[in-house]
């Protein structure tokens, strides 16, 4: 079992295949299982850049110009 489905309830892992197979519907369960983990992990990287990319701005914006005088 992968991280991502470890910290969710059984009710939102029903869910999420049920909305798989509607996307998929020629895969079995052991397929849609995989597609699950698959873009579970594409979600938490995808937050990850994004998160990386806030933060590198956040703290371009807090660096003060250089001043010459």
């Amino acid at each position: 079992m992968s991280y991502a489905q470890s910290e969710q309830s059984q009710e939102q892992i029903q869910e999420d295949m049920i909305l798989l197979h509607r996307i998929y519907p020629n895969l079995n369960r052991e397929q849609l299982f995989e597609a699950k983990e698959h873009l579970d992990r594409y979600f938490d990287l995808a937050v990850r850049i994004f998160l990386r990319l806030e933060n590198a701005e956040n703290s371009h914006m807090l660096d003060q110009p250089e001043v010459n005088s």
